[in-house]
């Protein structure tokens, strides 16, 4: 994942994480990994490490539905154990994965997606 400018306007540049649908295309996003507009990552509520525009970062994550926890790994080194995952799923529960912009206006590129699920 490549984000080509920190903005400091948006909020936040780009995600990647979970989402459910709740209706006429609003959806929810849990657990999302975000590529904030001061520079830094972060996953639920906590910074992960600060990142550069420009640059190609590895992300991966790692739900754990039973145990309702997350892990992420920024290119290979974990920066996030045992992150809480979502406390209410409104009758949904996670329903996708999504790469998301926002609406920031900042070109993000996005290489090598691959998503897997144990039995």
């Amino acid at each position: 994942m490549q984000v080509a400018e920190i903005t400091w306007t948006a909020e936040h540049n780009s995600r990647v994480g979970f989402w459910s649908l709740k209706s006429n295309g609003w959806v929810r996003w849990y657990c999302a990994v975000v590529f904030l507009d001061d520079g830094t990552i972060k996953c639920g509520g906590q910074v992960l490490q600060s990142y550069e525009a420009g640059v190609w970062y590895k992300v991966k994550q790692v739900y754990d539905r039973e145990a309702n926890v997350l892990s992420v790994w920024i290119d290979d080194v974990l920066l996030g154990a045992d992150i809480p995952g979502p406390t209410e799923y409104s009758g949904y529960g996670i329903q996708g994965f999504a790469l998301s912009g926002r609406y920031s206006g900042v070109t993000t590129y996005y290489d090598d997606v691959k998503i897997t699920s144990k039995p």
